[in-house]
């Protein structure tokens, strides 16, 4: 299933959040160009620094649920264009997959 984790429209901000009992930290930048880019964290160890906010692009390169499953990246709802903050939680939804499996890819 899919779940939308709603961020502050802000250009640079932070958020933490609990997934399949993993306690995530996320941070993002709006670079001078517009672009994104996030870092992520569990239990304060960063485990994505710099990762680039990409339209459907995984965020995690390694899987940290217990299930083997899941990641997180963003989702265009009307189209194919890379997230900006401005329409967070509106246009561009951060998503976690819960069925995203790091062996099929």
């Amino acid at each position: 299933m899919k779940y939308q984790i709603n961020l502050a429209q802000v250009p640079n901000g932070s958020g933490s959040f609990d997934l399949d009992g993993v306690a995530f930290d996320f941070t993002w930048r709006t670079l001078r160009d517009g672009s994104l880019v996030c870092d992520i964290a569990i239990d304060g160890e960063t485990i994505a620094g710099g990762r680039a906010c990409v339209d459907r692009s995984p965020l995690l390169l390694i899987c940290p649920f217990p299930s083997g499953v899941g990641n997180l990246y963003f989702a265009d709802k009307y189209g194919n264009s890379d997230p900006i903050y401005s329409e967070f939680n509106d246009r561009f939804a951060l998503v976690y997959d819960d069925a995203y499996d790091f062996e099929s890819v």
